[in-house]
């Protein structure tokens, strides 16, 4: 706040600090709201993936802004951190199994009205922060799992951008639910792996060893058991599978921007034919 804000803060509070500093919030949030609209239909291509979980529950949040300066700032982290952990209580919440995996999306405006960690709406964190940088800030998508006693949860972000408590973040995410046959404590080690394994090797499925056949150029390989393992080239993922006693269920996989490129580049595809048929 500046210097002038904090002075008009006390002069219309008659001095009171606490009631000086919520009168700063509140201008700031009318600030933060009237600057939102105002660069609201900026594309926002930048951003980070937050990954939050534990062995049973998990949650992979997209939150993105304009620059990548504005994604390396501090507050623009905490709300993303604050996104995932709301996200996370969600999915912690969740009781009734139908399935041994409990699996929901959310969009940006059940985002927005998710409460953050002072039960205000996560908006309202939006619209602060807007007034703060000055750039069209928006909570994208996001995903919250939670699975049944025998299956287990890992999760990983990369570049590695940051972690506060379980909450990992960077450009990319994934998320892997898996069923573990060792009792092992490499297990989850690998399991950790192999999700590097989906964000690095963007495999469109697991496959299954009786039905998929493998291609001949492995570097076209697209089925997960069939792709070499990210972590050890000469090795098989279905080898790394059976010697370490895993069993991958589903897997999700987040990349920052990667749903507003295609629409931009849709949206440059239509413009470009109408430009060729006119």
């Amino acid at each position: 706040y500046t210097f002038a804000n904090c002075k008009k803060a006390l002069e219309v509070s008659n001095n009171d600090l606490v009631k000086a500093e919520e009168w700063l919030k509140e201008q700031a949030l009318a600030l933060g709201w009237a600057k939102a609209a105002k660069v609201a239909g900026r594309s926002t291509l930048q951003g980070l993936i937050a990954v939050t979980s534990d062995s049973k529950n998990a949650a992979m949040v997209e939150v993105n802004c304009e620059t990548d300066f504005v994604a390396k700032n501090t507050t623009f982290q905490e709300l993303v951190m604050k996104a995932a952990n709301a996200c996370f209580n969600v999915a912690k919440n969740q009781s009734d199994f139908k399935d041994s995996v409990i699996k929901f999306d959310l969009d940006s405006a059940q985002l927005n009205k998710l409460p953050s960690t002072d039960e205000k709406p996560l908006e309202e964190e939006v619209a602060l922060l807007v007034s703060q940088v000055g750039e069209n800030v928006t909570l994208r998508r996001a995903m919250c799992l939670k699975v049944s006693e025998d299956l287990l949860i890992a999760g990983c972000t990369h570049p590695f951008s940051g972690k506060k408590d379980s909450t990992l973040t960077g450009k990319y995410g994934s998320l892997l639910v898996y069923k573990a046959h060792f009792d092992d404590s490499n297990v989850s080690e690998v399991a950790k792996q192999l999700c590097q394994h989906v964000i690095g090797m963007k495999p469109t499925k697991i496959g299954d060893i009786e039905k998929d056949l493998p291609k001949e150029n492995k570097d076209d390989e697209t089925v997960m058991i069939h792709q070499y393992f990210l972590m050890d080239p000469e090795t098989t993922v279905f080898e790394i599978l059976t010697s370490s006693g895993i069993s991958p269920k589903e897997y999700f996989r987040f990349e920052c921007g990667e749903e507003i490129i295609k629409s931009v580049e849709n949206d440059d595809h239509e413009e470009k034919l109408v430009n060729k048929c006119c």
